[in-house]
């Protein structure tokens, strides 16, 4: 009889990693070379989707898909900054211990 394998799979950024900064930064970072509007950090901010702000930026639809890319690459670079939020770590432990957690 196969074995049972008990799994959880976690996205990283923005699930157990706070990335709000970090994309915030990139998001501006390239809003110099494309001359777009930069984004001021802001409470309301976080409610807000990323199509949202994406508009706020004012990217044409023509431009949007190599500026994604571009904001990935950068988002992706900076990762290694972000900070577990409260909790996850004992969170992780504890699950670990009955699951294989990726």
């Amino acid at each position: 009889m196969a074995s049972e394998i008990r799994l959880i799979l976690f996205d990283f950024d923005g699930t157990l990693a706070d990335s709000f900064d970090i994309v915030l930064q990139s998001i501006n970072e390239l809003s110099d070379g494309f001359n777009y509007k930069k984004i001021k950090n802001n409470p309301s901010l976080r409610k807000k989707h990323m199509k949202q702000i994406i508009d706020d930026l004012g990217i044409s639809m023509l431009r949007f898909p190599f500026y994604v890319r571009k904001l990935k690459e950068l988002v992706f670079e900076k990762m290694h900054g972000a900070f577990l939020f409260k909790g996850v770590s004992p969170l992780i432990k504890k699950l670990h211990k009955n699951y294989v957690v990726g």
